[in-house]
């Protein structure tokens, strides 16, 4: 048997797409493309984590310096 034609009886023949779910496929493509392109300029869960958890440089104390 043809392999082209094993895959397609495996997925279930003919697949006609209708106009309803090709715009809800365009729609939710737009949205994770506009989701994806928001995040860009924000740093990630990790990256804030890191922040938080990483020591804070001691500031210099103007009481102690020897001037």
């Amino acid at each position: 048997m043809d392999t082209h034609v094993a895959v397609w009886m495996i997925a279930g023949g003919p697949h006609v797409e209708t106009r309803a779910s090709r715009r809800e496929r365009e729609q939710l493509h737009a949205f994770l493309e506009s989701r994806r392109e928001a995040g860009a300029g924000r740093p990630g869960l990790l990256d804030r984590i890191r922040a938080i958890a990483r020591p804070q440089p001691a500031g210099n104390d103007l009481a102690c310096c020897p001037a």
